[in-house]
């Protein structure tokens, strides 16, 4: 079995959170228009930005990025 390094797990975690802020903002932008908000392109990524960085700060103090 092939064995990963520990910064191609770092780099893939990173990738991970990337995609879900970009879901996040994504989904945020069609259900508040959904519901009648005008949300704007820039309103979802500053939404997304700020979901990114508590995601993060979050992670870290969990302990989620660990170099083994």
């Amino acid at each position: 079995m092939k064995k990963i390094s520990n910064k191609k797990k770092l780099i893939k975690q990173f990738l991970l959170m990337d995609c879900g802020a970009l879901v996040f903002g994504i989904v945020f932008f069609l259900i508040t228009n959904m519901i009648g908000e005008k949300t704007t392109i820039l309103g979802a990524a500053i939404a997304t930005i700020i979901f990114w960085v508590f995601d993060f700060v979050l992670r870290g103090f969990l302990g989620k990025f660990k170099e083994c």
